[in-house]
């Protein structure tokens, strides 16, 4: 990820987690979260489902999911309902879902999104 991309990263994390401090590290692809032990935690827990306090690799093929042609709400809306163990939290002004869950349901969110998000053919 390159560093415009990490910015942008730590400040939807900063939008999310006001009382955790988002730090881009030396390698751009990493960030460092600081807080509460708590705090720090819970973040953990969302982003990576790990034990660490440090988050690393926050790429966007792993996390965000891109919505080009359909409505942003219904397709959070389908895919949270099939992937209940999935979290996707919009991100204003970008067109993109920002998941939270194990990898695995990232993974199939990915493939439904390919089934959801198509053009509108008009007649």
């Amino acid at each position: 990820m390159n560093e415009g991309a990490a910015q942008w990263v730590k400040d939807i994390l900063a939008g999310e987690y006001p009382n955790v401090f988002f730090t881009i590290m030396l390698n751009p692809s990493a960030l460092k979260a600081e807080g509460t032990q708590e705090e720090v935690a819970q973040v953990a827990r969302e982003l990576s489902y790990g034990q660490s306090y440090r988050i690393y690799g926050l790429p966007d093929a792993d996390f965000l999911l891109p919505v080009r042609y359909a409505e942003l709400d219904v397709v959070k809306e389908s895919i949270e309902t099939l992937i209940p163990e999935l979290e996707l939290r919009v991100v204003d002004n970008y067109r993109l879902l920002f998941a939270v869950g194990p990898r695995e349901a990232i993974a199939a969110a990915r493939g439904l999104l390919l089934e959801l998000d198509r053009p509108t053919e008009v007649e």
